[in-house]
């Protein structure tokens, strides 16, 4: 779904995709330009990077079985606007 300034797409802090009803994809990440609305500087390197980092820290996680990512939607997710507010 669009981010609330509709400016890209929503995502959650961990850079999860959020679904029609607010949940997120849990192997669904989107990274620069986007994040626009949610994360606003994302086409600088050092930006993207960053954002990089995150989406790799999180498939670190399902490697280690720490988290499921594969498959569906999970109701656990909170869009990174909702987080900032």
């Amino acid at each position: 779904r669009p981010d609330v300034m509709r400016l890209g797409l929503a995502v959650d802090p961990s850079l999860r995709l959020v679904g029609r009803y607010g949940k997120c994809y849990r192997s669904l990440f989107a990274v620069g330009a986007l994040t626009r609305g949610s994360r606003w500087e994302v086409t600088g390197i050092l930006e993207l990077r960053d954002q990089a980092r995150i989406v790799a820290r999180e498939i670190e996680r399902y490697c280690r079985g720490d988290v499921p990512l594969a498959g569906g939607l999970r109701g656990d997710c909170f869009p990174a606007e909702a987080v900032r507010a």
